[in-house]
């Protein structure tokens, strides 16, 4: 099978930066000293809220592309998604490359989706945005 392991690094790179930055949000929103004291309670927990929101969304794309337990710089990526990819095949009675294309898309939807709540809530963490949809 011939993975496109390019795509699947780049998407791990990013997988790997969400999940530091919702950890980070979660954060910083609990905190009530300066730069943050200037949020109120809803404030705090709607930039929680996204956050977690979209650590979930890293977890499920982590998962579609045979990671979810390589969420960490060092991990063997190349061998955990060949594993999956060619295991889900047969699994799902298809091919693993056609596995392969339709997962790798939809985490992709999924990693941008989570990459703009974090964005939404860093705004608002920072008083630079509005939680005003």
């Amino acid at each position: 099978m011939n993975i496109d392991m390019e795509r699947i690094q780049g998407l791990h790179s990013r997988l790997l930066d969400l999940s530091r930055r919702s950890t980070e949000v979660i954060a910083n929103a609990q905190k009530q000293r300066h730069p943050f004291d200037n949020l109120n309670d809803a404030q705090r927990l709607f930039c929680g809220f996204l956050a977690h929101e979209a650590g979930q969304l890293v977890i499920a794309a982590a998962t579609k592309l045979g990671l979810n337990q390589s969420l960490h710089a060092d991990a063997d990526i190349q061998a955990a998604a060949q594993s999956f990819f060619t295991a889900a095949g047969p699994f799902l009675g298809t091919h693993p490359e056609l596995v392969e294309t339709a997962y790798l898309n939809g985490a992709e939807i999924l990693v941008d989706s989570a990459e703009a709540l974090i964005h939404r809530a860093e705004l608002v963490l920072n008083g630079q945005g509005s939680m005003k949809p």
